[in-house]
This record gives C-alpha cells, structure tokens and sequence, in this order.
C-alpha cells in the first residue's frame, strides 16, 4: 500500500470512484458529485491545484484503491491561517472495511499543516451512524446539528 498526491493522470479512476461511492453516499454532500463525465472531471482536477487543495490516492499492487479530496477555505481574512473541508473520501467497493478510508485521511491530517491548514472539518449530510463513527474514530468530533423541514410536503 502506498499514499501519494493525485496526478492528472489519475482523474478517470477517481471519476469511477466517485460515482461508486455516491451508491452508498460516502461523501459528505452527495448531491453535489452528481455531475456529467466532463465536469465532474474538471471539479476532481480542481484538486490538483497546490493553492486551492489536495487529493491524495491510496494504491494497493499498482491499483488506485481510494483518494481523498479536500479544498482550502480562508479561516479569518486578518490572519495567515487556513482551513481545509474534505469534499469526498471514496474507497472502491473491494478495498472497503479495510481500513483504507482511515489511512487515506490521516494522510491528510498529517500533510495539510504543510501547506497551513490549521483546522480541517467534514460535513456529513443526512443520519448516517456508520459515517458519524468512522469520523469520530479518526478524530473528528460534532460541532453542529443542521435540522431541516420540508414546508410544502408532496403527498
């Protein structure tokens, strides 16, 4: 098993592995990968971009088992710090229960200081008890319930 950056080259596996893991909503905000083939290659390529974010690749025997993606988010305009959000963590559905998703994000953990991150957070969309602990269990903790309800119910 080897971790390293995402390269260019590796956008149309993370495309089959992000419309994979929408099957089981491994994304924090699903609704938001559901995008045609080029510009859903164009958002996955947004994270190569060193300025704007990162993605790295977890690879088992020379396959692409999983990446992680995140962007970079402005903390406090006055202050040099930065904050990053994972957009997506996608393992491929023979690689799961394994513990790749858990050594792709502390990857990230580790390597996000180096480009000044200072905080990272998820957002998990919807009740999902297995996405709650797999965060809690690689670190991350509540900091908010959103509530919603739906005003003009269809019947």
């Amino acid at each position: 098993m080897i971790i390293r950056p995402a390269v260019k080259e590796d956008i149309n596996t993370l495309a089959e592995l992000t419309r994979d893991a929408l099957s089981f909503a491994s994304s924090p905000d699903p609704y938001a990968w559901q995008l045609e083939d080029p510009a859903l290659r164009e958002r996955l390529e947004s994270y190569l971009d060193a300025a704007k974010g990162s993605a790295f690749v977890l690879e088992v025997e020379g396959s692409i088992a999983g990446f992680v993606a995140s962007h970079y988010d402005e903390l406090d305009p006055r202050k040099a710090d930065k904050g990053a959000i994972i957009d997506l963590l996608a393992v491929g559905q023979q690689y799961r229960s394994q513990g790749f998703g858990t050594h792709l994000v502390r990857e990230l953990l580790l390597r996000l200081p180096e480009q000044g991150i200072t905080s990272i957070n998820v957002n998990v969309i919807g009740s999902s008890d297995s996405a709650l602990r797999f965060w809690r269990r690689v670190g991350f903790r509540e900091l908010a319930v959103t509530m919603s309800v739906e005003l003009n119910p269809q019947t």
